[in-house]
């Protein structure tokens, strides 16, 4: 095989590859629906965002047996002046660097809709604090996609930080000590409700699955081409 076919070939097997990766199956590493009680999670009330976190209080959040997006949820009231965040329990955190390349999810609403641009998870590990800031919450509730990918965060201070680089992500992610989800979104006072979080691996394919449609138009466009050029040496 030439050299041009070869390179034309791998590209074609590479692609095909990526795009089996983006439709493979997600496991879930922790989650969290709130259905019966609050799950272990708690409150922490922070000033500023600086490390380490300057904890100003911590409590537990209402459990609200039909206040979820679907089934319980969870709620708080804010507590004082300061930004409270709904903090993850222990399935959460620690080693979670299989998330890296997958996503959090969760479902949000404000009583009082949303004024405030603030990030909307922080995640804080390996001495160094991850900042994501999604759209705002409204007062239906508000469904949020958090991709754990460097280039969807921003390091130490979520408007004017970097994106952290892939090492830096998965120390965070490799030795995680707080999960934090904002429910602080309004310059007074707002009940938050939190419900659905759930934390994902990185896609895997599984043996035997059956390609997507665009995969297999990668696919076949990749052996099309593969096809004329190789005609195209033989006439030559």
């Amino acid at each position: 095989m030439g050299k041009g076919l070869s390179l034309c070939f791998n590209a074609a097997i590479a692609a095909a590859a990526l795009a089996l990766a983006a439709g493979g199956s997600r496991a879930q590493i922790a989650v969290s629906t709130f259905d019966t009680n609050t799950d272990g999670w708690t409150v922490h009330d922070i000033a500023g965002s600086g490390l380490p976190l300057q904890t100003i209080g911590i409590y537990t959040p209402t459990w609200n047996a039909a206040g979820g997006s679907a089934g319980g949820g969870i709620s708080m009231r804010d507590p004082s002046g300061y930004t409270f965040w709904f903090e993850a329990p222990g399935a959460f955190v620690g080693d979670v660097s299989d998330a890296y390349g997958g996503r959090l999810t969760y479902d949000l609403r404000s009583s009082s809709g949303a004024a405030v641009t603030s990030p909307g998870v922080w995640l804080v590990g390996a001495g160094m604090g991850l900042f994501h800031a999604p759209q705002l919450p409204d007062v239906p509730w508000s469904s949020y996609d958090a991709p754990l990918d460097p280039g969807s965060w921003r390091l130490g201070n979520y408007v004017s930080g970097r994106a952290p680089t892939g090492a830096e992500m998965l120390a965070v992610l490799g030795s995680l000590d707080h999960l934090l989800i904002n429910g602080d979104w309004v310059a007074g006072s707002e009940t938050t409700y939190l419900d659905n979080v759930a934390l994902w691996e990185a896609p895997t394919v599984q043996a035997g699955a059956v390609p997507e449609p665009g995969t297999l138009g990668i696919l076949g466009a990749g052996a099309i081409s593969f096809a004329f050029l190789a005609r195209r040496r033989r006439n030559s």
